[in-house]
């Protein structure tokens, strides 16, 4: 598990000249009870209702940006494998409703992190210059592996070897010709399927002779 136990803030002066608890324990609290649990199915609503109503707080107008967090941290736990089981699935649909957050808010959290994974991974796939099929087919299986939706997929993937492209022609900048190694670290957005700029001619290199301009 992903959490370590914390300890209570102590209460302030403040806190006990109208003799109340710090508020905060509240959000602490719920970390340690998913701390201190081997599985998070074992947390109960009524554990997390308990904690509530001792603090006598709506959790999610106040806390709503940690417990987003909270979901976060044990979703990035689940992915370092790259990979989500059923029963991970399973256990982060159990604590979206623990924690009382809506889908709205714990899909916008989730589709950022798969996003960062699987944008991290196109670019380990492409940095030596080569993208083979069974690279193609890596990419595909993550993608469904961590359930990231096609339309935002395809969307990384068409930037991620755009960017690839510029990259490797912006570096040809100082040669008159593109060499072949670089029309071979081309190929990995070329082959891709996306709609990229022609590669220029030998010799017709769009930077070259052309006039400064201030």
């Amino acid at each position: 598990m992903p959490f370590e136990i914390q300890e209570l803030k102590k209460p302030t002066i403040f806190n006990k000249i109208i003799r109340s608890i710090p508020k905060e324990n509240a959000l602490i609290e719920i970390n340690n009870l998913l701390a201190k649990s081997k599985d998070i199915l074992n947390v109960q609503p009524d554990d997390i209702i308990f904690i509530v109503n001792k603090y006598k707080i709506n959790l999610v107008k106040k806390f709503k940006n940690e417990l987003l967090n909270i979901y976060g941290k044990y979703l990035s736990y689940c992915l370092k494998d790259k990979h989500l089981s059923d029963e991970e699935l399973n256990s982060l649909s159990h604590l979206k409703r623990l924690l009382l957050l809506n889908d709205n808010d714990v899909n916008k959290v989730y589709n950022d992190i798969v996003t960062k994974v699987y944008s991290e991974s196109i670019d380990e796939v492409l940095s030596d210059g080569r993208y083979t099929d069974e690279e193609k087919d890596y990419i595909t299986k993550l993608k469904n592996n961590i359930k990231l939706p096609d339309d935002i997929a395809d969307k990384i993937y068409a930037q991620k070897a755009k960017d690839y492209y510029t990259n490797v022609l912006n570096k040809s900048i100082e040669d008159a010709r593109l060499s072949p190694e670089c029309k071979i670290r081309l190929k990995p957005a070329t082959d891709s399927g996306v709609n990229l700029p022609p590669v220029p001619e030998e010799g017709c290199h769009p930077f070259r002779n052309k006039p400064a301009t201030f």
